[in-house]
């Protein structure tokens, strides 16, 4: 059975499951909260102007999924690569100490958080690390150099 199933049939009331769309959220809470929904005094931004890149495209994807504004958006892109870039150094030294199962956790937070800001770039070879790794106790030399790959492309990647 699916995780929701499982969840739900464990008496949780309701389940979202990531990468978390902000439509969803609101929905679930406005369901159990009873919350009116408020109308929008501030203008949206406009999707698309200012597209200077790989950034921008995020930046505009995610006010347009999460109605956020465009400030706050930024926001959180920016503490989110100042944080990749300090994962980026602990996964390398983890690697290099063969430490796969630490390698494996921060590829997980890493694929996570990406997954929810819809950064592919980064959540697609994070995630692929995270599932090589998770789980294991023993890697083989093949798991062990599609690891190393994974790595490098993730440890390349600068937004």
């Amino acid at each position: 059975s699916s995780n929701k199933e499982k969840c739900l049939s464990a008496g949780m009331d309701d389940v979202i499951t990531k990468p978390v769309k902000m439509d969803d959220l609101i929905g679930k809470l406005d369901k159990y909260l009873n919350i009116e929904p408020q109308p929008d005094d501030e203008p949206q931004p406009e999707i698309g102007s200012q597209a200077d890149g790989y950034k921008s495209e995020i930046i505009d994807t995610l006010v347009a999924e999460l109605g956020l504004d465009k400030e706050d958006i930024e926001d959180l892109l920016d503490t989110f690569l100042k944080d990749f870039e300090e994962q980026k150094k602990s996964i390398k030294t983890y690697w290099e100490e063969g430490n796969y199962a630490q390698v494996n956790e921060v590829a997980h937070s890493v694929a996570g958080a990406s997954a929810n800001l819809r950064i592919d770039k980064i959540s697609v070879p994070s995630r692929a690390l995270n599932n090589l790794l998770r789980d294991k106790t023993d890697y083989t030399e093949d798991d062990l150099k599609e690891a190393k790959a994974l790595l490098d492309k993730l440890l390349e990647i600068n937004l």
